[in-house]
């Protein structure tokens, strides 16, 4: 039987102040531990999606995260590239709400070999998570939502759907351990 797939989780909750403690901090832990030396070939070009979401996205990761990914591949001898979508390969998650706008809390950052795993633990979170007042997903549920999940009231289409599609192309198992940075 196949080991869950290691799936590495950055906090957005912030208790210190301290460098080391802030989500820029710990992404570089996080970073640390995906060993990108192991994992990429010498000049291997590694796209670096630079938004949230997809077609319309608004969303752009900042320059304090974007800086710190960018060096961690420099620095594995890859060659980062600035991507509107990256697909396959090394993934790492930035795990808030959508595209067009925030429906939950920021939860942090994951980080993942697993597309699929990856794809799932953001899930889980989102699922596991109160939205915010006022956002589209709170209004969804406040109208009665027909279904147990916010993903469905805000899509209209049922996730579990795309998991298993991908699972079945051979890009990755749903199965995953949650390890928090």
């Amino acid at each position: 039987m196949k080991s869950a797939e290691k799936v590495y989780f950055a906090s957005a909750r912030v208790l210190k102040w301290r460098h080391e403690e802030s989500l820029p901090g710990r992404l570089e832990r996080l970073l640390k531990k995906m060993d990108f030396q192991k994992r990429l070939e010498p000049g291997e070009w590694v796209a670096v999606k630079t938004h949230f979401g997809s077609r319309g996205a608004h969303r752009v990761i900042g320059p304090a995260f974007l800086s710190r990914v960018v060096a961690a591949l420099k620095a594995a001898g890859a060659k980062p590239s600035a991507a509107g979508s990256a697909a396959g390969g090394r993934c790492i998650r930035w795990a808030r709400g959508n595209s067009s706008g925030t429906v939950v809390q920021d939860k942090g950052i994951l980080a993942s070999d697993d597309l699929v795993a990856i794809e799932k633990a953001g899930i889980d979170m989102l699922l596991a998570s109160a939205p915010l007042p006022e956002s589209a997903a709170a209004s969804s549920v406040a109208e009665g939502p027909k279904h147990h999940d916010i993903l469905f009231e805000l899509h209209k289409r049922e996730y579990r759907i795309q998991i298993e599609h991908a699972r079945k192309l051979g890009l990755g198992s749903p199965d995953y351990d949650l390890i928090t940075i």
